[in-house]
């Protein structure tokens, strides 16, 4: 027989889980089945209330051909709404907890599903890619400042070694344009392209 703390900790994980489902999974609205069933009547008990409420989003009749849970989408009008209801139920009043944690159980191992086949698509269909540590840096577009001491350090370095670049640069046209003639250097070009 399972414990208040068991459903407690099946309630933080659906939580967790629908917090960040990946974009395959789409937006709750008004008139997808969630909505619908949460702002239904309630029943006579909050444990009628509970098993009317799973029963008609998440039961086994509510599976697609895959075996998959139709109902589930995200965001405030779907699993928001679902989480919000959760946070609000009195465990204590009488509930069956083992038909509760098994209600619970088919919910969070739908969501940890949809994690796993989402995570599973994305290294099948984009090649990996390889980091690139100067892109940051080079890129003018980007105006956030690094946050982490080694980034703080690659940054200093790569600007050290931009600025002797440039100084450099500049001290060795500075140095040509004092030894040499704008004559001679047009008498070698001309020299050279003769050859």
């Amino acid at each position: 027989m399972p414990t208040i703390a068991v459903i407690q900790s099946l309630v933080k994980t659906i939580i967790s889980l629908s917090s960040n489902l990946p974009p395959s999974v789409k937006q709750g609205s008004k008139s997808d089945k969630i909505w619908t069933v949460m702002n239904a009547e309630e029943g006579e008990t909050p444990h009628e209330t509970f098993n009317r409420r799973f029963d008609a989003m998440f039961g086994e009749d509510c599976c697609d051909s895959n075996g998959r849970l139709e109902h589930v989408c995200k965001g405030k009008l779907g699993l928001g709404l679902v989480c919000s209801y959760l946070l609000k139920v009195d465990w204590i009043a009488d509930f069956p907890l083992d038909l509760v944690e098994t209600k619970l159980q088919r919910l969070v191992l739908e969501l940890k599903h949809l994690h796993k086949s989402d995570t599973r698509s994305n290294t099948q269909t984009q090649p990996a890619r390889r980091p690139v540590p100067t892109a940051k840096l080079t890129d003018e577009n980007n105006l956030e400042q690094p946050k982490l001491s080694f980034q703080c350090k690659v940054v200093e370095a790569y600007r050290e070694q931009q600025n002797h670049n440039v100084t450099s640069k500049t001290s060795q046209d500075r140095v040509l344009s004092n030894t040499t003639e704008p004559e001679a250097i047009d008498e070698d070009h001309i020299s050279i392209r003769r050859l």
